[in-house]
């Protein structure tokens, strides 16, 4: 066994949440922002570094599987792998509470250097499949919208087919909205299980499931084509705005940020602003010129959101030692 180090970018959907889940398309980015994960032999057990612990943690095969995304990747490759030992290292510049990512980066990373430190020369979407499966089985749902995007890679566009997962996938291209999406975190990071289960459960109850499924098509549709021309921006933006209206009765929906922005110029106009998940429990999303949302910005600082400091980036997970 030799060492192998991987390198798993951040990500942050634009289109999709709950939809997906039903199998209509997602539109999601990758951030420069990222979390690596290297492996080298040792001479006994299986000892885990990593800078969210104050200690190193030893994984054994015999144990019961962790419920930490981490470490129950890890337990799964040393049972299916037969890894007795080694010294895994994870370091991480995606925080935990700004959604982006985080959990589904440490599952991929981790399957995909274990496989490769135990010589199993997997493709990368037959990891990806792996990882996915792995959390719709702790989760009880999941699109794999995050794993896809991760290791793809850009402006990534999933229809999934969760009989053969993961359905069709490809890079969409970065061009306009480039300078368009602004992207701003909030410190809260909410559990995905439990804010997308009540939040799904919420749209069942409401039968508002079909009318997500037709306003997010739309808003994928929108997204695309101002990506790729430039054009019709207030087409976009009323998309944007649909879709919202469809949220702003759930108990997650941040209904003080809307009632701030209907004060603003331009609002819904020149400019808008979308939450991801229910109420932004990833990220608040602003759409507009840099020109036009410049209240927004200050106003969202007010209420303790900051502009993610960080780019879009066109790496999905790479190989930095194998």
């Amino acid at each position: 066994m030799k060492s192998v180090k991987v390198s798993i970018p951040g990500k942050v959907m634009l289109a999709g949440e709950y939809a997906v889940l039903r199998g209509a398309r997602s539109l999601a980015l990758t951030v420069n922002k990222r979390l690596t994960i290297s492996i080298k032999p040792a001479s006994d057990l299986v000892t885990v570094h990593s800078d969210i612990w104050d200690e190193a943690m030893q994984v054994s095969a015999s144990d019961e599987a962790p419920d930490n995304p981490l470490l129950n990747s890890i337990h799964w490759g040393m049972t299916h792998w037969n890894i007795k030992s080694a010294d895994i290292h994870v370091s991480s510049e995606i925080a935990i509470s700004d959604g982006l990512g985080s959990s589904s980066a440490v599952r991929l990373g981790a399957l995909t250097a274990l496989a490769h430190f135990a010589g199993q020369d997997l493709p990368l979407w037959d990891v990806a499949r792996l990882a996915w499966t792995q959390q719709r089985e702790q989760q009880g749902f999941a699109s794999g919208y995050d794993f896809a995007t991760q290791s793809l890679g850009g402006l990534v566009i999933l229809k999934p087919d969760y009989e053969n997962w993961p359905g069709l996938c490809s890079n969409a291209g970065w061009q306009n909205l480039e300078g368009f999406v602004h992207i701003f975190r909030g410190g809260r990071g909410a559990p995905t299980d439990i804010v997308a289960g009540s939040t799904g459960q919420w749209l069942r109850d409401r039968d508002l499931s079909s009318a997500l499924d037709l306003r997010s098509e739309e808003l994928v549709d929108q997204l695309l084509h101002f990506n790729q021309s430039g054009q019709d921006a207030a087409k976009l933006i009323n998309a944007i705005k649909i879709h919202r209206q469809l949220f702003e009765e759930n108990p997650h929906f941040p209904i003080a940020i809307k009632r701030g922005f209907q004060e603003l110029r331009g609002f819904d106009q020149d400019w808008t602003f979308k939450t991801t998940g229910a109420g932004g429990e990833d990220s608040i999303l602003l759409f507009g010129h840099e020109s036009d949302i410049a209240p927004a910005k200050a106003q969202l600082k007010t209420l303790g959101w900051e502009k993610l400091d960080a780019n879009i980036c066109h790496d999905g997970i790479k190989f930095l030692e194998r």
